[in-house]
C-alpha cells in the first residue's frame, strides 16, 4: 500500500434535495450516474458523501421515491462499477436483469452501474451505498455470465461472512463523517475483500483471479480508460485503487512502449482531439473541452497537444470544423 497522503482521494459532500435541488443532482449524478427520480411523497432527500479512491461511500435518507436508470442514461455515461445498497432503516425494491427484490433492514443488494436499474422506495428509507470500480483485480476476473449472476440480487452468503459485511457498511455509514482519511482507504479495502467472499459464495466458485503482472497491467489500462477524464486520476489514485504501491504500479509499465504518465497524457488529448472534431462543439471554449478532459492547464494541454498533433488545439479544430 502505497504511503502518499490520501486527502486528494476523499471528498466530503453533505447536502440536502430541499435546500440545494441544483447541488443536489449535480453530486448526485457525479457519483451514481445520469437517473430518472420521481419523488412520490411530499419529504426531501439528504445525504452525506465521502469519496475514496475511484469509489464512494454514501449515507442516503430518501423520501418515498422511485429511481429509475434506463437504457439512455447508460449510454449517456459509461459507469464500471458495482454499486452495493444494504438498507439501515425502511424498505426498497431492487429491479435489475428482470429480477426484482424487496429489501429491509439488514438486507444488501449488488447492482451492475452498467445495465439499466430500478430503486422503488415505497415509504422511505435509510440506505448506505459503495460504488465500487469493476477494474479492481479481484472483481475484474468475474466473467460476463458470473456478473450478471450477482447483478440485481440480494446480497446471501455464510452468516460470518455476511454479517461482517453488513456491520462495516452500517458503521461506515453512521460515521461517514468522523472517518479519517487512512482508516476510511482500509474499511473500504476490508468492505472490497468481503463482498469478493460473498460473491464466492453466491457463485458457488471463485474466480480465476488476475495473477500475473500482464493481467494486472490489463486491469489498469482498463481503469484509466474508464476513469481518465478525471482530473485526480494519477499514479497515487491508481496505486490506491488496485491495493498496490506506486513503485509496483510504475514497475509494471516498465519494457511498455508508453510509460504510465505519458499513457495517461495521450488518451487525455485523444479525447479532447475527438471533441474538437466535433461539430456540435464548435461552440464550446477549448479550454473548456480540455478542462472536461481533465486537462486543467491551458498552457500544458495546448503544448501536449501540439506534441502529438503537430497543430494547437485551435488549428486542430479549424482543420475539421470551418
Amino acid at each position: 500500500m502505497t504511503d502518499e497522503p490520501l486527502q486528494e482521494n476523499v471528498h466530503f459532500c453533505k447536502l440536502s434535495q430541499a435546500g440545494e435541488p441544483d447541488e443536489w443532482k449535480k453530486t448526485t449524478e457525479r457519483y451514481f450516474g445520469p437517473n430518472q427520480v420521481r419523488l412520490t411523497g411530499g419529504q426531501a432527500a439528504r445525504a452525506s458523501f465521502r469519496r475514496v479512491g475511484a469509489g464512494v461511500m454514501a449515507d442516503m435518507w430518501l423520501p418515498p421515491c422511485e429511481v429509475k436508470r434506463a437504457r439512455e442514461h447508460v449510454s449517456a455515461r459509461r459507469m464500471p462499477l458495482w454499486k452495493v445498497n444494504c438498507v439501515l432503516s425502511g424498505t426498497a425494491w431492487v429491479e435489475q436483469e428482470h429480477r426484482a427484490h424487496s429489501i429491509g433492514p439488514g438486507d444488501m443488494t449488488i447492482c451492475d452501474m452498467e445495465r439499466e436499474s430500478h430503486l422503488i422506495v415505497p415509504a422511505g428509507a435509510r440506505l448506505a451505498s459503495l460504488t465500487i470500480p469493476k477494474a479492481v483485480p479481484s472483481l475484474a476476473a468475474l466473467s460476463a455470465s458470473e456478473a450478471r449472476l450477482v447483478a440485481g440480487r440480494r446480497i446471501e452468503g455464510k452468516p460470518g461472512v455476511l454479517n461482517a459485511l453488513i456491520s462495516l457498511m452500517i458503521s461506515v455509514s453512521e460515521g461517514i463523517e468522523e472517518f479519517d482519511e487512512r482508516s476510511l482507504v482500509d474499511v473500504n479495502k476490508a468492505i472490497t475483500l468481503l463482498l469478493c467472499a460473498a460473491f464466492r459464495e453466491n457463485l458457488g466458485g471463485e474466480p480465476k483471479g488476475v495473477e500475473t503482472n500482464e493481467e494486472l497491467l490489463a486491469a489498469v489500462r482498463m481503469f484509466i480508460a474508464h476513469n481518465i477524464a478525471d482530473p485526480e486520476l494519477g499514479p497515487g489514485f491508481i496505486a490506491e485503487t488496485f491495493n498496490i504501491s506506486v513503485r509496483k504500479l510504475y514497475r509494471l509499465y516498465e519494457g511498455t512502449e508508453a510509460g504510465l504518465g505519458q499513457e495517461i497524457r495521450i488518451q487525455r488529448i485523444r479525447g479532447c482531439a475527438e471533441d474538437l472534431r466535433n461539430p456540435r462543439l464548435r461552440h464550446e471554449k477549448v479550454s473548456t473541452i480540455g478542462f472536461r478532459w481533465g486537462l486543467r492547464d491551458a498552457s500544458a494541454f495546448s503544448r501536449n497537444f501540439k506534441s502529438v498533433f503537430g497543430q494547437s488545439p485551435r488549428e486542430y479544430r479549424n482543420t475539421f470544423c470551418k
